[in-house]
């Protein structure tokens, strides 16, 4: 079970899980610790690898089209395209997974203001926009990548603790590219 974590601070994570081993001349031997997931926040550094990420995600959904950094970095810190609901949010953040020096997943979460001028539906609501992980390229990979799945998960619900509710949208910055892919 994954150790706990306070995700503003960029603690590692570490798993005592081990990860399957595929069928193959290429998986590792079998038992090796995962390597530490560190969940920290977005650094302006961290950009073009969350651009990739991003990116990966959106031409899985519409093939050769993809957003620029300055796109990514654009929804992080407001979102234009929302004038009724933008207002309504007092708090933006973005955490980054990270293994091996690589991020690997990324989370935006939003914090709406608990306050009269916001609608019902957002008042006090915390939202995870989007929520990223890279593919796995094989069954230990993909091992590795649910538990950054999960410990990013927590370190969100955890960031967003203290909400009247949590909900997700997870809509890409780029049109035509919500839900899950």
């Amino acid at each position: 079970r994954p150790e706990q974590h306070d995700p503003s601070h960029g603690r590692r994570v570490g798993s005592r899980r081990t990860a399957p081993v595929a069928a193959s001349e290429t998986s590792s031997t079998p038992g090796c610790a995962m390597p530490p997931i560190a969940i920290r926040p977005f650094r302006r550094s961290d950009r073009d690898q969350l651009t990739d990420l991003v990116n990966m995600h959106v031409e899985a959904v519409l093939p050769g089209v993809t957003v620029s950094p300055n796109a990514v970095l654009s929804q992080l810190e407001r979102e234009p395209g929302e004038p009724v609901v933008d207002p309504w949010v007092t708090h933006r953040h973005t955490l980054v997974a990270v293994v091996r020096e690589a991020v690997v997943g990324a989370a935006h979460l939003l914090r709406y203001a608990d306050e009269e001028r916001v609608g019902a539906g957002y008042r006090g609501l915390g939202e995870i926009r989007w929520l990223l992980v890279g593919p796995g390229q094989n069954a230990e990979q993909a091992a590795e990548l649910r538990a950054v799945a999960d410990a990013l998960t927590a370190a969100a619900r955890a960031h967003l603790g203290g909400c009247r509710r949590i909900a997700a949208d997870f809509g890409l910055p780029t049109p035509a590219v919500f839900g899950v892919s």
